[in-house]
């Protein structure tokens, strides 16, 4: 899969089948959509692009609102190219400039550097301006410049259409297996291991902190059963028991993502990890003190080993 963060290093010859849209998360709703495409594309001899946006349209938009997200940045490309279903991504940056183009001068510029041979849409797709180009005006321009439009119905489970904003709320209140569900894939966090205050240590439980993007979207403040993944060691799922939150205990401050990593004992600093949720244990406490902190830790390490061994059963 190629990757170009702008349209101007475009470099495809070959006729593209494209799907436009944000596709964050790279969920099974996005998949849904590009299996059209690559079915599209095979029929017509072409290859698949999606075209997506980092900056996404709310950072330029909407500047003070602190957006968080699913996929933020290249982790997009990573999700969608998961899929298997896409050949190239291209990763325009929004700016104000692209947010007065109406849907025609959108596509024309996209016509610029993309032979379009086919557009694979969801059913409420909205392009241009203020989202003033529906269905009827989109394929007017297609028709008048010689590409297909196809708009499928969104893939829906049985809570309503799989889209971001779902898995987003499903998150949002700590609910990793409907995230799971809808995403295909445990919902992940990556960062680098960075230093900390060394208190996990001096408890018994060494955690590693991570340095995470500013503009990812963790879930909410408690104690998860995670498995982690080494950037060394792709192929090794770790065990861990993470922790989001500010250390109440302690009169914490700064909100941390950290992590214990059972039956391991090796030195990585600066290394990244990928951290995937797979269920919540509890909120976030504060207890009396370290005595009354290091027995429930020892509970929700426990706990973490129910939570793995079923889910290993399970697979």
């Amino acid at each position: 899969m190629t990757i170009f963060t702008s349209l101007e290093t475009t470099e495809l010859k070959r006729p593209q089948v494209i799907s436009v849209g944000n596709f964050d998360g790279g969920h099974l709703g996005h998949a849904y959509m590009l299996k059209i495409a690559r079915d599209t594309a095979v029929n017509l001899q072409s290859e698949v692009t999606a075209v997506t946006f980092w900056p996404a349209p709310m950072m330029v938009l909407r500047p003070d609102a602190h957006l968080r997200f699913l996929t933020p940045g290249l982790e997009k490309a990573a999700a969608l190219e998961q899929t298997r279903l896409v050949d190239h991504i291209v990763m325009i940056p929004f700016s104000h400039e692209i947010a007065q183009l109406n849907a025609e001068e959108f596509l024309q510029m996209l016509l610029e550097y993309i032979p379009i041979s086919a557009l694979v849409e969801g059913d409420d797709f909205r392009l241009g301006h203020n989202r003033s180009g529906d269905s009827h005006i989109v394929s007017g321009f297609a028709g008048a410049h010689n590409f297909t439009t196809t708009y499928i119905p969104r893939l829906q489970d049985a809570n309503g259409p799989i889209s971001s904003t779902r898995i987003r709320e499903s998150i949002q209140f700590g609910d990793m297996v409907s995230a799971e569900n809808m995403l295909g894939r445990p919902y992940a966090a990556k960062g680098v291991v960075i230093h900390g205050d060394a208190r996990g240590r001096q408890l018994g439980f060494p955690t590693a902190n991570l340095r995470v993007s500013e503009h990812k979207l963790l879930p909410v403040n408690g104690i998860y059963a995670v498995q982690v993944i080494r950037e060394k060691f792709p192929n090794t799922l770790l065990r861990g028991a993470a922790s989001i939150g500010t250390n109440p205990t302690f009169n914490g401050q700064e909100h941390r993502l950290e992590v214990y990593i059972l039956d391991f004992n090796s030195t990585i600093y600066d290394e990244q990890l990928e951290i995937q949720f797979i269920q919540r244990l509890r909120g976030e406490e504060k207890f009396s003190g370290a005595d009354e902190l290091i027995e429930q830790m020892s509970r929700d390490v426990e706990e973490v080993r129910r939570v793995l061994d079923i889910r290993e059963v399970r697979a």
